[in-house]
């Protein structure tokens, strides 16, 4: 867990500065994504019900002040298998935020996986509800041990995938 957070401290530079324009929010990366895949996600492709929980914390939001947290749950079955982990593509996620307001997120899902190190970025923009029109960058990092085993076809499976998260939305 260290080694991802010595990772993620060198990421949380790059959104404030790569965007070029106004701060409208960023959460901590003490924000933590849960992935629970059920039966365990393995080198051959089955369906697998995933349980998905981004809890976002500590945000801080000049144009919005009272948004300091926000969550994004989905409970949803398809064909999985380790392989897809490494999928880029295009993908659109809400967010809703301690206000009860929401945010909408259509973004390209980049994954990498080096050195026992399992990141995927999200960049695009808030396509509806709260920060409309505004960028989304968006950094997950993960062990990434177990998925490489898997990728190896060691027989490891994958039960479940914790992330630490940093979210950044400018304008």
């Amino acid at each position: 867990m260290a080694l991802l957070v010595l990772a993620l401290g060198a990421v949380v530079q790059t959104p404030a500065h790569a965007t070029g324009g106004g701060l409208d929010l960023v959460c901590s990366p003490f924000s933590v994504d849960k992935l629970f895949f059920t039966p365990s996600v393995a080198l051959a492709p089955q369906s697998v019900t995933i349980d998905k929980k981004t809890n976002y914390r500590y945000c801080y939001s000049p144009s919005a002040p009272d948004v300091v947290s926000g969550e994004l749950v989905r409970l949803f079955t398809r064909s999985d298998s380790c392989p897809q982990a490494l999928l880029s593509g295009p993908t659109s996620q809400t967010i809703t935020w301690n206000t009860g307001q929401t945010s909408t997120i259509g973004v390209t899902r980049t994954p990498t996986l080096e050195h026992g190190i399992y990141k995927v970025t999200f960049v695009g923009t808030v396509t509806a509800g709260l920060f409309t029109g505004s960028s989304v960058t968006q950094v997950y990092l993960a062990d990434g041990r177990d998925l490489e085993r898997c990728l190896a076809g060691d027989g490891t499976v994958v039960d479940s995938l914790i992330s630490v998260v940093l979210l950044s939305i400018s304008h």
